[in-house]
C-alpha cells in the first residue's frame, strides 16, 4: 500500500515500510530486501542505489528503488511497470513518454487531486507537495527514462 500523505510505501505480505526515516541497515537486514532485492549500485556520489523485483499493488506492479545519503534513505524511487505490452528495459523516447503518463495517472489516483506542477519544458515534470516533502514525476529525455520520486525534507 502507498500512503501519499505521509511519503511510504507497506510492502503486501511483509512487514516492512519503505519511507522517511529508514536506515539502510533496517532495509538490508528486512525479508523484502532478502525476497526482493534485484541489484546495488553504491555511486562515487553519497549514494548507495538499491532496485527491487517489481512488487503487485493497486492493479499494478511497481518497481522500487531506494536512494541512501550514507545510512539515510533520501529517495524512494518508484516506477509503474504495469502488467501490460511496454518493456521495462526499452530505453526509447516513446516507450518512457507512455510510462510516464501511466505514472502521472497512478500518481493521480493516490493523490485525489490534480498535481501543484504539472509543465512540459524544460522536460516533462510533474510535482506533488506535502508536508514531509514532495513527489515528483518525471520524464528524462537526456537517459530516455521516467520514474516516480518521494524526495524527503
Amino acid at each position: 500500500m502507498i500512503n501519499i500523505q505521509k511519503g511510504n510505501i507497506i510492502i503486501p505480505n511483509y512487514d516492512n515500510t519503505i519511507g522517511k526515516g529508514l536506515r539502510k541497515c533496517d532495509l538490508m537486514n528486512s525479508k523484502f530486501y532478502a525476497d526482493y532485492l534485484h541489484s546495488v549500485e553504491d555511486t562515487p556520489k553519497p549514494y548507495c542505489w538499491f532496485s527491487f523485483k517489481p512488487v503487485n499493488m493497486l492493479d499494478y506492479s511497481i518497481r522500487i528503488e531506494t536512494g541512501f545519503n550514507r545510512q539515510k534513505l533520501d529517495i524512494l524511487r518508484i516506477r509503474v511497470v504495469e502488467n501490460d505490452s511496454l518493456p521495462y528495459e526499452d530505453g526509447s523516447i516513446e516507450i518512457e513518454t507512455l510510462r510516464k503518463q501511466k505514472n502521472d495517472e497512478f500518481l493521480q489516483m493516490l493523490a485525489g487531486k490534480p498535481a501543484f506542477i504539472n509543465t512540459i519544458k524544460p522536460y516533462p515534470l510533474t510535482v506533488y507537495k506535502f508536508s514531509w516533502g514532495e513527489i515528483k514525476s518525471i520524464l528524462s529525455p537526456l537517459s530516455a527514462t521516467s520514474f516516480i520520486d518521494f524526495l524527503y525534507q
